[in-house]
């Protein structure tokens, strides 16, 4: 009976000791979840509470609180106002963290404005009523430019949608913010986006050290090229010191008209290919030249005056505006 006592007693204790390690575990997990949150993605004003798995064990929800003594902020005027009320909890979509969904769970305040009357709060992770973190949208649409949508929205555990909303947030943030004060190089081309000749107008900015999109025009057209010009403006357009193009003559009449000034650089691709139309068009009028020299000198070998009227018509070979003759009949007085 003793025996079995300790045996027993031993077998409570391997219980114990196995809970307490797996609690101690989870909270050792959790610490690390919120410390790393409040090293990277710290906002003044609320701090990270409690961190836990979901009901469905496949994502963390953090809970984010305000922290005491701070004032909510109106999200009209952006001015700090007197609390009114709370909503329902709501989600937000964070970084996932070793291949688990993350969500930021708050309880967002409505504030009693001067200026804007009772109005939802202001939070700095997240913007209007978008459904993902700031920091979330950043990092989808970075992944955007190296996968495509669909890889992006698989490897992130994400939907399409989101993706498209994350990229179409941060173009508009950075069309909101970016500056056209200095521009003195710019490179126009057309890319094709869809089955068909269905192209778009696409104008960057080549400065060294600074390569970026400045427009995009929908079909390759007149108007596509020169609403660029109008978005910028004249005195940026004067500005321009080099501007590279293909040879599309379009292209070169709005840049002669709007950018007299600068230098035209040519893609070398349509001026190698039209060299190598001259080419052979020199090699095919040389090949039928060649067989009318076998006529002549045929037709050559008999009497001095029949030699003579050869040299006439060598003459007349070399005179003629076809770029290949006057090399082909000076090549036929030497032999």
């Amino acid at each position: 009976g003793v025996s079995l006592q300790v045996l027993n007693g031993e077998r409570w204790v391997h219980r114990t000791n196995t809970t307490l390690q797996v609690f101690a575990l989870k909270i050792v997990r959790a610490l690390e979840l919120l410390t790393m949150l409040n090293h990277g993605h710290r906002h003044r004003g609320f701090v990270y509470q409690h961190a836990r798995f979901g009901p469905d064990k496949k994502s963390l929800e953090v809970d984010v609180r305000p922290r005491e003594g701070s004032a909510a902020v109106c999200s009209g005027c952006h001015q700090p106002a007197a609390g009114y009320d709370h909503l329902p909890e709501r989600c937000f979509a964070f970084i996932p963290l070793w291949g688990f969904l993350v969500f930021l769970q708050y309880r967002m305040r409505r504030v009693d404005c001067r200026n804007c009357g009772v109005v939802v709060e202001e939070v700095p992770w997240s913007d209007g009523k978008h459904p993902l973190t700031r920091a979330y949208m950043l990092f989808l649409a970075r992944w955007a430019r190296k996968l495509s949508w669909k890889e992006t929205a698989q490897a992130c555990h994400t939907s399409w949608d989101q993706v498209c909303d994350a990229v179409e947030y941060v173009v508009g943030w950075g069309l909101e913010h970016r500056t056209l004060e200095s521009i003195r190089a710019i490179g126009v081309d057309e890319i094709q986006y869809a089955k068909g000749h269905q192209y778009l107008t696409l104008v960057y900015q080549i400065d060294q050290g600074l390569t970026r999109l400045l427009g995009v025009g929908k079909e390759r057209t007149i108007e596509s090229f020169q609403g660029f010009f109008t978005v910028i403006g004249e005195q940026l357009a004067a500005q321009i010191a080099f501007v590279c193009s293909d040879m599309w003559p379009p292209y070169l009449d709005i840049i002669r008209q709007k950018c007299s000034q600068a230098l035209h650089i040519l893609d070398r691709f349509p001026i190698v290919a039209k060299m190598n139309k001259a080419l052979d068009e020199v090699r095919a009028a040389a090949q039928l030249l060649q067989g009318q020299k076998a006529v002549f000198q045929r037709c050559g070998r008999g009497t001095e005056q029949q030699s003579q009227s050869n040299h006439e018509k060598i003459l007349w070979l070399s005179h003629l505006p076809h770029p290949g003759t006057r090399a082909l009949s000076l090549t036929w007085q030497t032999t």
